[in-house]
């Protein structure tokens, strides 16, 4: 494991390209967050494929208005090590994608607070079941966290939790987009680790 001061040296040039990056990228995030508004209270009346869907279209079209200066972008499978909560509806696409059974887990929405805390604690540096070769195998129906989890620098190891458990990750700010598709599905819907649904 790097001391914990390079950390905080990548940490502190990650900061500044990924105020770099945000600044190039402005025009183009902003035009792509007032195109999917305008879609957004049709997700409502969708069944929970659909809003799944959504989630897929809009989830790329903030990586691609973001650019190429992203970690992200560089096929890179450190964020593959952390823990992710996706909902029932994410997971039966992966079901239907890969052939694979899912376990009859998760628990509603409404009471997963504490649970993807613990989830966090379980299975952060935990590969996930569905990377292979250092690839996602599922990329194409990849969970809505795992699209929207963007490193804004250049620096993808400091997504490292192995070997910079302490990094501080200039993360996209979009929480709130994850957010509107769970609260689209309901409270009620089951959700659970992706580990979770398809145990090894």
């Amino acid at each position: 494991m790097l001391p914990t001061q390079d950390d905080g040296v990548l940490s502190e040039l990650a900061s500044k390209e990924a105020e770099e990056n945000m600044k190039a990228s402005h025009g183009r995030i902003t035009a792509t967050l007032k195109d999917m508004d305008k879609e957004l209270p049709f997700i409502t009346g969708m069944n929970s494929e659909g809003i799944v869907h959504w989630g897929f279209k809009w989830g790329q079209a903030i990586v691609d208005a973001i650019g190429e200066n992203c970690a992200c972008i560089n096929k890179c499978s450190h964020c593959c090590y952390q823990a992710v909560f996706i909902s029932k509806a994410e997971a039966t696409e992966i079901a239907k994608f890969t052939g694979r059974e899912m376990a009859d887990v998760g628990v509603p929405l409404i009471e997963s607070i504490g649970l993807i805390e613990e989830s966090r604690e379980k299975y952060t540096t935990k590969p996930c079941p569905f990377l292979k070769d250092g690839s996602c195998s599922i990329y194409e129906v990849r969970p809505i966290a795992c699209r929207v989890n963007i490193n804004l620098s250049k620096q993808s190891s400091l997504c490292d939790t192995v070997n910079h458990p302490k990094a501080s990750v200039p993360y996209a700010a979009i929480d709130g987009f994850h957010d509107n598709i769970l609260m689209a599905l309901g409270l009620m819907h089951p959700a659970e680790d992706i580990r979770g649904w398809f145990p090894e």
